[in-house]
């Protein structure tokens, strides 16, 4: 799985920790960074008894004390149209019921997929994989890694490239 020191310009699963224990699980975002000052973070969040979209301008997991790991799943997107294809898996006119036992990881899960059924100007889907489940692994194999030394020594989770994603 390969490793990188730097987040270079991407779109990124992101995990951060959540709770004391593993089976506490974690926090989904997608990262959208294109490579010198544009920061977007997007996830699903749960407040207040519902779940609500949430776009995070100037977001990066570099500055953000629980990330535990960025894997690089796709290329930058320009924020706006990556948006313009996530958001409507939970802001729809009008509102339609989310799947049973949704969370973010759900949320997270249908955007890859969707970024993957949508396509560029030039025809090329915005995202590839060979196994949405092996990316979400990968991802907590990482994430479990980096979990002891971001917790208690207080250092930057790690940064990965995705060996399933192309």
């Amino acid at each position: 799985m390969p490793t990188v020191d730097v987040l270079n310009a991407g779109l990124y699963l992101v995990l951060c920790w959540r709770g004391d224990r593993p089976e506490d699980g974690y926090h989904w975002y997608l990262y959208d960074f294109d490579g010198e000052r544009q920061n977007n973070g997007f996830h699903a969040v749960g407040r207040a008894g519902r779940w609500m979209y949430e776009r995070n301008i100037g977001w990066t997991p570099a500055r953000f004390a629980f990330a535990l790991t960025a894997v690089r799943v796709g290329r930058y997107m320009n924020p706006e149209v990556l948006e313009k294809i996530i958001k409507p898996i939970m802001v729809q006119d009008p509102p339609a019921p989310l799947p049973e036992g949704f969370t973010c990881r759900i949320f997270i899960r249908l955007a890859l997929q969707l970024l993957a059924d949508t396509h560029d100007a030039d025809g090329h889907p915005w995202i590839t994989y060979d196994d949405l489940d092996l990316v979400e692994e990968e991802a907590q194999a990482h994430a479990a890694e980096h979990m002891a030394s971001v917790r208690s020594e207080g250092v930057r989770g790690g940064v990965h490239v995705s060996t399933h994603c192309h």
